[in-house]
């Protein structure tokens, strides 16, 4: 059964969230194409991500991003790297590379996705 899960996800709509990955409900992605979603994640209820996002790790030995909180929403070609947290009501810029956690109710945007407003 995983084997055709992952055959109509990679191969007919073009990206990979891995079967293990928990996801709360109203989970939404706007053009999908090009998304990865590592195994290890823990995604809230209402939580939006646009094309070409990807929730990994940072190596062969680092645990995986794990923990994204509920109404979290997400721009293009975002990119979440390593054991971090983002929290709640959170927005994040398109193309915007994600390393540190980001707390609730902030923006986040640039290349290493600094809280905005500090």
């Amino acid at each position: 059964m995983l084997v055709l899960y992952r055959i109509i996800t990679e191969c007919f709509f073009g990206y990979e969230i891995q079967a293990a990955a928990t996801i709360g409900r109203r989970f939404t992605i706007h053009h999908g194409y090009a998304v990865v979603i590592n195994k290890f994640v823990v995604a809230g209820d209402d939580f939006t991500i646009r094309h070409a996002v990807t929730i990994g790790n940072r190596g062969l030995t680092a645990w995986p991003a794990r923990s994204l909180a509920i109404t979290s929403s997400w721009g293009a070609n975002v990119v979440i790297i390593g054991d971090i947290t983002i929290g709640n009501n959170v927005t994040i810029g398109a193309g915007s590379v994600v390393l540190d956690s980001i707390p609730d109710n902030a923006l986040g945007g640039g290349r290493k996705s600094p809280r905005e407003g500090d």
